[in-house]
C-alpha cells in the first residue's frame, strides 16, 4: 500500500492505494474548543512535508500544529497524529479522527455482498458479522443499553450505519480478502470505527477524548491507527499480534484452564458449593483444571469485599486452603473501582466517588 497527498473536491488529504481492492481518500479531523468557541478542524490547504520525507506532513494553524505520520508494514499501514497547542490558552479536545475514509460507491451499490465485522464495547456487547447495509439496533430498555454499550459515544443513536469499538473488518462474503481498520492501543483516547451506509458513505476512525484539556505548548499524540488488506482470518490474527506488541502483552506459555462459580451459580453461591465443586474437580485430574475461581456473590455488597455473606461462615483463606488441598490454585473475582450505593464503603466514604 502507498500513500500520497491529494486534493479531492476541494478537500486536502491522502490517497491510499491498494487498500481492500479499492483506492481510498482520507483526511484527518479534530473536534476542539478554544476561547469558548467549539469547531471542527479539517485541512483546508495542503500539508507541508519536509524535503525528502514521504511519511510526515504538517499543518500549521494559527493556534495549533498538526503532524500526521505514516509508516509502512507488510500488508499494512500505521498512521498517527500529533497535535501541539501553540496558543496562550488551553485547548479542549473532544475527538480526533485520524482518518475519515471515503467509501468507494461501488461497494455501497451491492452492500448485501459485503460484510462488516463489528467489535463490541465490552464482553456483554454484540460482536459479530453484519451486512454492510445494516444499522445499529438499540435496546428498548435504557439501562440495558447503558450496561452493554458505549452510550456516551457521539455515534450512539445514529441510524445511518454501524459502530464498532477499537477495530472493524470489511469482507466480501464470497472472498477471503478483507480490510481492517483499528487502533493499536487505548491509552489516551477511546477508539471507535463508524461505518456510514448512506450513498456517500464514510468510514470514520475516531479517538474519543471526552473533553481533554491541552495546555499551552503541550503536545498530544494519538494512538496508532492500523490499516491492512489480507485474507481472513489471518488479518485479525496479525492485527491482534500488532496490538499485543504495542501493549507489551504478557502472553502465557499455555492456555489457562479453570472453573468459575459465576456461570453456574451467579450471585447465589455458598462456601459449601465451592467446596463441593473443588472436590469434584480435584477427583478428575483428566479435566486439567488448574484454577477454581470464586466469582461475584460472596460479599454483602459490591464494594464491601471484606464483608462476607452468611453463606460464607469462614474466612476466605480457609476456602483457598481447601482448594489447594485438592491440587488446584484458588482465584477470586472483585471490582476494586466499583461500589454499590448500598455498600458500607459508599456510606462511610462518599467523597471517594466520582459523580457525573
Amino acid at each position: 500500500m502507498r500513500v500520497r497527498p491529494k486534493k479531492v473536491k476541494g478537500q486536502f488529504g491522502f490517497w491510499i492505494e491498494d487498500l481492500f481492492n479499492f483506492p481510498a481518500f482520507t483526511f484527518p479531523a479534530i473536534d476542539l474548543e478554544l476561547s469558548e468557541r467549539r469547531f471542527l478542524w479539517i485541512p483546508d490547504e495542503p500539508g507541508y512535508a519536509p524535503e525528502g520525507s514521504s511519511q510526515t506532513w504538517y499543518w500549521f494553524v494559527q493556534d495549533f500544529e498538526v503532524e500526521v505520520t505514516w509508516k509502512a508494514r507488510e500488508n499494512a499501514l500505521l498512521m498517527s497524529l500529533k497535535m501541539t497547542n501553540l496558543s496562550e490558552l488551553p485547548l479542549t479536545i473532544y475527538a480526533i479522527d485520524p482518518a475519515r475514509i471515503t467509501i468507494d460507491p461501488l461497494l455501497l451499490k451491492n452492500p448485501a455482498q459485503l460484510s462488516i465485522f463489528q467489535n463490541g464495547f465490552q464482553s456483554w456487547s454484540p460482536t459479530r458479522f453484519r451486512k454492510a447495509n445494516d444499522t445499529m439496533k438499540f435496546p428498548r430498555i435504557k439501562s440495558f443499553g447503558e450496561m452493554n454499550h458505549y452510550t456516551d459515544s457521539g455515534f450512539w443513536k445514529r441510524k445511518d450505519g454501524l459502530l464498532s469499538n477499537q477495530f472493524l473488518v470489511l469482507k466480501e462474503q464470497s472472498a477471503l480478502e478483507a480490510g481492517i481498520f483499528g487502533f493499536l492501543t487505548q491509552k489516551t483516547g477511546l477508539g471507535e470505527i463508524f461505518w456510514q451506509t448512506t450513498e456517500r458513505g464514510q468510514l470514520t476512525c475516531r479517538l474519543d477524548f471526552g473533553g481533554k484539556e491541552l495546555l499551552p505548548e503541550q503536545t498530544l499524540r494519538t494512538e496508532a491507527l492500523y490499516m491492512a488488506s489480507e485474507n481472513w482470518p489471518d488479518i485479525v490474527e496479525n492485527y491482534a499480534d500488532a496490538v499485543g506488541e504495542a501493549m507489551s502483552a504478557r502472553v502465557p506459555d499455555r492456555p489457562l484452564v479453570g472453573w468459575s462459580s459465576w456461570y453456574e451459580y451467579y450471585t447465589k453461591i455458598s462456601q459449601s458449593d465451592m467446596l463441593a465443586n473443588a472436590r469434584i474437580a480435584g477427583s478428575q485430574p483428566e479435566l486439567g483444571i488448574e484454577y477454581i475461581q470464586l466469582d461475584d456473590g460472596y460479599q454483602t455488597a459490591v464494594g464491601d469485599w471484606l464483608v462476607r455473606k452468611k453463606s460464607f461462615p469462614e474466612p476466605l483463606v480457609k476456602l483457598a486452603e481447601a482448594i489447594k488441598s485438592h491440587g488446584m490454585k484458588a482465584g477470586i473475582w472483585l471490582a476494586p473501582f466499583m461500589a454499590s450505593t448500598k455498600s458500607i464503603l459508599y456510606r462511610e466514604h462518599p467523597q471517594w466517588f466520582l459523580r457525573d
